[in-house]
């Protein structure tokens, strides 16, 4: 997941409901991708619990069997007196006595290098075991296990190595879904090389810490993740901050643009500030369309829909913070938390143009009754 947030939306007529929830930072760089599984001792058996809450049987030796130290939460990699593994497979070829784990989701036994990634299990080709190890992370990463390994001439990045990383130069620079490898020659996002980018003017973009977000510049354009925003201007890009702009409808702007990443590299969805407005915090109105986080916003009559204000309802309805309220010729609209995702369907719901005491009773009562 991309977006700085997620939305979940529900009809609950005539009033309709768009629910928001922000995501965790867990979800973006962090390695430890598959901390829901692991080893379990069984009935006389080892078995491997995977993501999908499935017992697989393991053939291995439950006298000799031991997990291998993970942070993660996985473990990823066990061994036995015959073999190794990494979730339910054998590692074939692998000299048992000598295989480690090295932080988290790599291993290696005397002679190769193994890697845990997108839930399977390889070898890094490249890579030669006595000297891998991770590069020292930079402090504002927090994520529990190190991005970019070395050994004596490479370097790697989810277990692929970076054609022509310079070993002895190489840092990185991490946040959210950014990872900015580079050395004095060259920068890659994560592992894919940016040409023509000088590493020595390489920065994050700033941003409010409860956004995610995937901007940084070279000192003349912005990027997001690896791709270049052809268009942006720099003097006057900026991410939106809660505080001041307080814009749910997108992530970024310059003195032309507004910015909403898209959810693959290289989808970025730009809007035309000089055909589109803002409505509310939470919406553009383009051309004769609305559009919420960058898709086209359907369920509303564009040309008379407007933000009417704010609302907070009190603790007696169980804690809701900040809708918007907007509304049209035909419904109201409410932008909230994911508090209310098992909101009942309404029945009798007031027909209101206004913040009144009866529509924040009606909210109310429906609330409780979930």
């Amino acid at each position: 997941m991309h977006s700085r947030y997620s939305r979940l939306f529900l009809n609950i007529l005539p009033v309709f409901l768009i629910a928001i929830f922000f995501c965790s930072k867990s979800l973006a760089m962090n390695p430890c991708e598959t901390s829901c599984s692991y080893y379990v001792k069984q009935n006389g058996a080892i078995f491997y619990r995977n993501c999908h809450r499935q017992l697989v049987p393991v053939d291995a030796d439950i006298k000799t069997f031991k997990e291998l130290p993970s942070t993660c939460g996985g473990p990823y990699f066990a061994v036995d007196k015959n073999h190794a593994y990494c979730g339910e497979k054998i590692l074939e070829g692998v000299d048992p006595a000598s295989f480690e784990s090295i932080r988290d989701v790599y291993a290696k036994d005397k002679s190769h290098v193994y890697s845990h990634f997108s839930f399977s299990c390889s070898v890094v080709g490249e890579a030669e075991p006595a000297s891998f190890e991770p590069f020292k992370a930079p402090p504002s990463w927090d994520g529990s296990s190190p991005l970019y390994f070395k050994d004596a001439s490479h370097v790697f990045y989810e277990g692929r190595m970076l054609p022509g990383a310079k070993v002895k130069s190489f840092k990185f620079l991490v946040d959210d879904f950014i990872a900015i490898g580079m050395d004095d020659e060259h920068v890659f996002y994560r592992d894919k090389l940016i040409a023509g980018v000088n590493s020595g003017d390489v920065k994050l973009i700033p941003h409010p810490p409860q956004y995610l977000t995937s901007y940084w510049t070279d000192g003349k354009h912005v990027y997001d993740r690896g791709e270049l925003l052809q268009n942006a201007d720099l003097p006057t890009f900026k991410i939106d901050d809660e505080k001041t702009a307080s814009s749910m409808a997108y992530v970024a702007d310059d003195k032309d643009h507004y910015y909403i990443p898209g959810e693959k590299d290289g989808a970025e969805i730009i809007m035309d500030k000089s055909r589109c407005s803002l409505i509310g915090r939470d919406f553009l109105k383009c051309d004769d369309s609305l559009y919420d986080h960058g898709k086209k916003f359907t369920y509303a009559d564009a040309p008379s829909f407007h933000f009417v204000g704010l609302l907070s309802l009190t603790e007696d309805c169980k804690p809701i913070r900040g809708f918007a309220i907007y509304e049209d010729v035909q419904h109201i609209y409410f932008v909230g938390n994911s508090d209310i995702n098992n909101m009942p369907p309404a029945k009798n719901a007031p027909q209101v143009s206004s913040l009144t005491p009866q529509f924040k009773q009606y909210l109310c009562d429906h609330m409780n009754d979930r």
